[in-house]
């Protein structure tokens, strides 16, 4: 894969610069120093079955992120790759996916996995600490996309990105990181992000033709159908 956020002449500059040493968080530290294949983020989308999830040919390399409820858990329980699982902010206090009972339904552990991430987005409730400091290595959870953190797309007033859009970003900025450090960036896979609801369904506050639009100039990101 080509260096998608800089011209040829810096690249070769690039690989000097991993003498630096960067102070980054566990989580991020793991995907920029580690040997990963793909990532690829999964929609809720109903219309991917069992066929799209074989499609992928997943590795145990790749990365594979889900988000909330997860409604393709089952497709990719027996798969083993890195598995990450994305709890976004409702809005109420608390989290889409996350039960009363402090545990991520479906429960993210009971699956095959070489490493496994959860993340919330926005903030930590005591509930979700709680849920955090119940993980021992490899598990790991943390932040993705907290309410400081600055996005490189000013997004629509009164409107509020979906888990997804976060999500790209994150891995986004993860990917510069490796090639200021001289890495291979990650390809980043978007498997159903079709930019809509099934009818009768979905939160309004996701503006759907933005994320779209954006999605369609990152030379990085490929997107597939369900």
């Amino acid at each position: 894969m080509g260096n998608p956020f800089t011209g040829a002449a810096a690249t070769s500059s690039l690989v000097t610069m991993t003498e630096f040493t960067l102070s980054l968080d566990p989580l991020r530290s793991r995907l920029v120093s580690g040997g990963y294949g793909r990532v690829i983020l999964v929609a809720n989308n109903p219309a991917i079955g069992a066929a799209a999830a074989a499609a992928l040919a997943l590795t145990p390399a790749d990365v594979l992120v889900q988000f909330n409820k997860a409604t393709g858990f089952s497709l990719f329980a027996e798969i083993m790759c890195h598995k990450v699982h994305v709890l976004n902010a409702n809005g109420d206090g608390g989290y889409w996916g996350f039960g009363p009972e402090g545990q991520p339904e479906p429960d993210v552990r009971a699956q095959a996995h070489s490493e496994l991430t959860v993340y919330f987005t926005r903030w930590l409730s005591e509930a979700a600490k709680t849920y955090l400091a119940s993980l021992a290595p490899p598990v790991l959870g943390g932040v993705m996309g907290g309410q400081w953190e600055a996005s490189p797309y000013p997004y629509p007033a009164q409107h509020l990105p979906s888990a997804g859009f976060m999500a790209a970003n994150y891995y986004r900025a993860v990917n510069f990181l490796r090639l200021f450090l001289g890495r291979k960036p990650l390809p980043l896979v978007l498997l159903g992000f079709t930019g809509s609801y099934p009818p009768g369904q979905g939160w309004k506050q996701h503006d759907f033709a933005y994320e779209q639009a954006v999605y369609q100039t990152l030379t990085d990101v490929t997107q597939l159908q369900a």
